[in-house]
């Protein structure tokens, strides 16, 4: 486990980065310059949020690897609509995007950190009762 757990933030910052360059991989006519780069960083934001908090506050690792699961999906389902859109103005969703992937995380490290102050109080309350 210590491995994952080093391995982790590197990995998730690569996730995102990737995550970010696969429309520019299928789209025909990109090519990769600096915006192509700078819009892949815009991209990875969440993901490199994901670390901050994980050093930051007590984010578990199971919520880490399923955030960042979420989160890549949701970026890979919001690429292809836009990609499908017949809008004029599809390709600024490009833009907005990470930010509500970004409030996706501030919502999962809500829950993750609800969910462990639950089961902390139940455990305390069980260790109470038992105690007599």
């Amino acid at each position: 486990m210590k491995v994952a757990e080093r391995m982790i933030d590197p990995a998730l910052l690569v996730l995102g980065f990737a995550v970010s360059l696969l429309p520019f991989l299928w789209w025909e006519g990109v090519g990769l310059d600096l915006w192509v780069l700078v819009f892949c960083l815009w991209g990875t934001v969440p993901f490199a949020l994901i670390v901050f908090f994980r050093h930051l506050t007590e984010f578990s690792f199971a919520g880490v690897i399923a955030t960042a699961i979420a989160l890549a999906a949701m970026a890979v389902a919001a690429q292809i609509d836009i990609h499908r859109s017949d809008s004029s103005t599809a390709g600024i969703g490009f833009l907005f995007y990470p930010a509500w992937l970004t409030a996706l995380v501030s919502a999962a490290l809500a829950l993750d950190l609800m969910t462990r102050a639950v089961l902390r109080h139940l455990a305390r309350r069980d260790v109470k009762a038992s105690n007599g």
